[in-house]
């Protein structure tokens, strides 16, 4: 009795087993779904095309920097805490910190301040929509203007080298380059200000101290280190790049980066035709 009882089980059991689907399975399906599957890729296809009527086409523009040399490196190791003379090591090579400040800072809301005034790099960032009926980007503080920055123009390696390129992309070419050149111009000025500053309060610190100092050995350290304050001063002062110089000035690539058309139409006609696959499959196995 427990041995017919066993083979029935076995029997059922034997009908509801699933089957695992082979490769040939799932051909043979997709042949069944073709008529769907060509439907919706035509309605994919017909998406695609209408996405990319109605989407503004970005160019992307690239500036190649380095880190800046004033006065072909006349800054000697006598001067090893000073800022824009000391180099340091990081996985892409070598950096001055001056440009390693400028990595940092061009994001920064400093810098959104001062391009909030400017009525060509306000009227640049109105224009870039994402499609036909969206609005411009209109920022109402340095903070907002700081965040789409950080969000937009991005610094990257060139090749592990200590060169940097700064990228950034807009419906207009023209406008892209422009404000990457206003970024960068910003930056530095920025950056040697700040450090024109920082030696004008040392050099006026040593000195006071000097005239007060009756030591003449401590006046003479502290002369020497005066003469170390006024050099850096000068080579400050001198116009020329302080941060980062230009290796290659900003220019957009004649082709547009988003939304690319070699992209765009084989993933819609493609999600269309899965799409096609998925309703067929409903549809047959949900008789």
């Amino acid at each position: 009795m427990s041995d017919v009882h066993g083979e029935v089980s076995g029997q059922v059991a034997g009908q509801f087993a699933i089957r695992e689907k082979t490769l040939f399975d799932v051909l043979r399906d997709m042949w069944a779904a073709r008529r769907s599957m060509v439907i919706f890729g035509v309605v994919g296809l017909v998406l695609a095309i209408a996405f990319l009527g109605i989407a503004r086409g970005y160019k992307r523009a690239d500036m190649i920097l380095s880190p800046a040399n004033p006065m072909g490196g006349l800054v000697a190791a006598s001067l090893p805490a000073q800022e824009g003379t000391i180099s340091v090591q990081d996985e892409g090579g070598v950096h001055d910190l001056a440009f390693l400040r400028f990595e940092n800072t061009y994001m920064g809301p400093r810098v959104a301040a001062i391009l909030l005034k400017d009525q060509s790099v306000m009227a640049g960032l109105a224009k870039d929509r994402a499609f036909v009926f969206s609005g411009g980007f209109v920022p109402g503080n340095a903070q907002e203007l700081a965040a789409y920055i950080k969000k937009r123009v991005h610094i990257e390696p060139v090749s592990g080298t200590p060169l940097r390129r700064l990228r950034y992309a807009h419906p207009d070419g023209a406008f892209a380059a422009l404000f990457l050149t206003h970024i960068y111009a910003v930056t530095d000025e920025l950056i040697r200000a700040q450090a024109l500053r920082e030696v004008q309060a040392r050099a006026a610190y040593l000195d006071k101290t000097i005239a007060e100092t009756a030591d003449a050995n401590h006046r003479r350290v502290l002369t020497d280190i005066l003469m170390i304050q006024e050099r850096l001063r000068m080579l400050v002062s001198i116009d020329q790049p302080f941060s980062a110089a230009i290796i290659e000035p900003a220019s957009a690539l004649p082709r547009r980066a988003w939304p690319q058309v070699k992209l765009i139409v084989p993933l819609f006609v493609f999600l269309g035709m899965l799409l096609g696959f998925v309703v067929h499959g409903v549809r047959h196995y949900g008789r």
